[in-house]
């Protein structure tokens, strides 16, 4: 049993206090055992809240670890932190308790006055950070975005490149084709003296053009060998 006026602990029994005299009664109840000059607001409490806890023994404290309820339980610990620190401890006297409380309140002040110099530390080196990091990852983006913008144009001249080659490929076969069936008609007429060479060149013509197809025409790579297709088909009209 402790004091009530002076703090110091006597026995369970004692009727008065070896230190002071005082009249202890034979009370249990837990608001008259806690002497004078413990009960308060306790900053160490507020700031601290769950490392005051664990420092306090006073486990109900860790529930300051939960959001929300965190700055609830804070706000409960300052009201009754010094009172749960009493019973949960063993204190030499109230002069001891209320050294080892007012050092708790001494950091935990401290703590509160350095958090914001911390956190705006923190932010002067992260921020800029960040920010260099979000312009690299943008120039990254941006060259990406270029050697595709350009392989892209590289990709559409060739494919405009093939299909203008094939395109005047088909011309200039077709236009080989022409020639040499004009070139063999007439070296018939002329040869046979033939004046129904016309006759002759409308079969020709027409049967070429349905007989050699575009992919023959391809497979065709000189002049000669388009003129002897042709003259294989003209073989079979008559002169």
């Amino acid at each position: 049993m402790f004091c009530s006026k002076c703090g110091i602990e006597n026995v369970d029994d004692a009727k008065f206090c070896k230190s002071c005299g005082t009249n202890l009664g034979f009370s249990n109840s837990s608001t008259e055992a806690i002497p004078e000059g413990v009960k308060g607001w306790s900053w160490g409490a507020f700031l601290l809240n769950w490392i005051w806890a664990i420092g306090n023994k006073t486990w109900i404290g860790l529930l300051a670890l939960i959001p929300i309820v965190g700055i609830v339980m804070a706000i409960i610990l300052g009201i009754n932190g010094r009172e749960w620190a009493w019973n949960n401890r063993t204190w030499d006297s109230v002069d001891h308790f209320n050294r080892v409380q007012k050092k708790w309140s001494f950091w935990g002040v401290i703590v509160a006055l350095l958090m914001p110099f911390v956190i705006g530390l923190f932010a002067a080196i992260a921020v800029p950070a960040y920010r260099d990091y979000q312009h690299k990852a943008q120039e990254v983006e941006r060259e990406r975005a270029a050697q595709e913008s350009v392989a892209e144009e590289a990709r559409l001249q060739t494919q405009n490149q093939v299909r203008e080659n094939e395109s005047q490929s088909v011309v200039s076969w077709s236009s080989m084709f022409k020639q040499n069936t004009y070139n063999e008609c007439a070296d018939r007429a002329m040869e046979k003296g033939d004046t129904n060479g016309v006759v002759f060149c409308g079969c020709l013509i027409d049967k070429a053009s349905t007989t050699i197809s575009e992919q023959r025409m391809r497979a065709l790579e000189t002049d000669q060998e388009v003129r002897a297709e042709i003259q294989n088909i003209a073989a079979s009209c008559k002169q």
